[in-house]
């Protein structure tokens, strides 16, 4: 059973999509099976240097049903690591 989950930083503008991409698959090669770019902002309310860009994660084990906490947990995982690898901002 596949989930799809949305996120969106405002980022440094010297970060690529694909490096975002790249980032995010490495955290779970297992689970994460897609990451997909669907906005990228730069303009009214991004500070000056900086975009929005915004992905939906696709998750997909191979042997159970994931719980509500086991996305919880990943998701965590994904916000955190693009947080301290570019000092990212999650955007509400």
């Amino acid at each position: 059973q596949k989930v799809v989950r949305d996120f969106a930083f405002v980022i440094d503008e010297k970060y690529s999509s694909g490096e975002i991409i790249n980032l995010v698959k490495k955290i779970d090669k297992e689970l994460i099976k897609s990451v997909k770019i669907f906005d990228v902002y730069q303009g009214d309310n991004i500070p000056s240097g900086n975009k929005s860009i915004a992905f939906n994660v696709t998750l997909e084990p191979k042997d159970k049903t994931l719980s509500d906490s086991d996305i919880e947990e990943v998701s965590k995982k994904i916000i955190s690591t693009v947080q301290e690898t570019t000092d990212a901002k999650l955007r509400s």
